[in-house]
């Protein structure tokens, strides 16, 4: 008998993921588990653009709207809980479908990593209390290598490594990068890659449409009714954090920095994407590594 089969329809944001991936499902008669580490959250809907259950062409999905931004879901936990869904799905349908853009989400959903310390609500209110310079100067002390090829503006990723290193003594980057091909497979099936990649114009054309509609839907009403949850390393996010900056700039400049940033942020998927799927090419998964169809 063939094994059962994980689809994964990954790529960067605005590349037609959510589309694709219930397409499959309904061919292969099968429900969705979604890595997209914002559409986890209730309260981020217009900005993340989640879908609505009637939206989901009749297919079941997990993971989307399941949080609220009180109970953050880094991958670690993400992980554990999402396991024993995509199990269960396995067992019953022998076909799963994930999809989303959060490339470590799915790495640690997929893969026995290195195990990830937990954070404290101690440690996670400690780090929040620190100021931008303040990260940075302690970030670069605690993990230099992290420093230096990380962005540097990102408050959502420094507090990471400071909260990583705080609560295990060890730097994050050594979590990081202790490399996709010498970990283990932990699934009895194969799995095949649906990377969606368009040209960089077409995408750099779907981000702008998807952007306006964004407006249109209402998304700085929700992002400033989200105003108190700002600090939190999930409201740092492209289409929430430009409406919370100091700033003269009219809604056409912040539509403009949002579509710059979304393109900035797709690039950095396109690459994770790239080179997880050489790396899968080089033998860290066993089975076809093919696309669906």
């Amino acid at each position: 008998m063939s094994k059962p089969k994980i689809f994964v329809v990954g790529g960067p944001t605005a590349s037609g993921k959510t589309e694709r991936s219930i397409e499959m499902a309904q061919a292969l008669n099968t429900e969705i588990i979604s890595f997209d580490s914002r559409q986890f959250y209730q309260e981020m809907q217009i900005g993340t653009a989640r879908l609505l259950p009637e939206e989901y062409g009749g297919v079941e999905h997990h993971f989307m709207g399941s949080h609220s931004l009180s109970q953050p879901l880094d991958a670690v936990s993400f992980a554990l809980q999402a396991r024993p869904i995509l199990e269960s799905i396995l067992s019953k349908r022998k076909n799963v479908v994930l999809v989303g853009g959060s490339g470590f989400y799915l790495q640690a959903l997929l893969f026995d990593l290195d195990e990830m310390p937990p954070i404290s609500d101690s440690i996670r209110q400690q780090v929040n209390q620190y100021s931008l310079l303040e990260l940075q100067e302690q970030v670069s002390v605690v993990d230099p290598d992290y420093y230096r090829e990380t962005d540097i503006q990102n408050l959502a990723r420094l507090r990471r490594a400071l909260e990583v290193w705080l609560a295990s003594k060890k730097p994050w980057s050594a979590f990081r990068k202790s490399g996709l091909e010498c970990k283990k497979w932990r699934w009895d099936a194969e799995m095949h890659l649906c990377i969606q990649n368009p040209d960089r114009k077409e995408l750099h054309e779907r981000i702008a449409k998807r952007t306006k509609a964004m407006l249109n839907m209402g998304l700085k009403a929700e992002a400033l009714g989200l105003i108190e949850y700002r600090n939190l390393p999930a409201m740092n996010t492209v289409g929430y954090r430009e409406w919370y900056v100091q700033t003269t700039e009219s809604d056409e400049e912040i539509e403009a920095s949002i579509n710059a940033h979304t393109r900035q942020y797709a690039r950095r998927q396109t690459t994770w994407f790239n080179k997880f799927r050489d790396q899968v090419g080089n033998g860290a998964v066993p089975g076809e590594k093919k696309g669906f169809g």
